[in-house]
């Protein structure tokens, strides 16, 4: 039996980047690509966002015991070395813009953030 999502670290992953792309699409963005490996590093989404080819990175973070308590927010797992890594790799697929979808899970469920222009 496999464990909760929110003990397995890759399944966790999964599901906040099917919720990215849910939002995404909600959104009318077109997804090109998931999880497109380029030379240094993989690309979570590549999508087309208002006529713009932009690659949306995916963090996300929890609670071990999903507890009361929510979890720190994933836009501080995204640093200023993580940025020039996303950066790089949208220069070297030729796209303008790097957004973020930062998802948050906690005992009330699921927050969702959307920045753009991020990197």
């Amino acid at each position: 039996m496999k464990p909760p999502f929110w003990r397995d670290r890759r399944a966790t992953g999964r599901l906040a980047e099917e919720l990215a792309t849910e939002l995404l699409l909600r959104h009318g963005a077109r997804i090109v690509a998931r999880n497109l490996a380029v030379k240094g590093g993989e690309v979570d989404i590549v999508a087309e966002i208002d006529r713009v080819k932009t690659v949306v990175e995916v963090r996300s973070v929890t609670t071990r015991d999903m507890g009361t308590l929510p979890s720190p927010h994933p836009l501080d797992a995204f640093d200023d070395a993580k940025a020039r890594q996303v950066r790089r790799l949208a220069n070297a697929l030729l796209c303008r813009r790097v957004d973020l979808v930062a998802v948050r899970f906690h005992a009330r469920g699921v927050d969702l953030h959307w920045v753009k222009n991020i990197g």
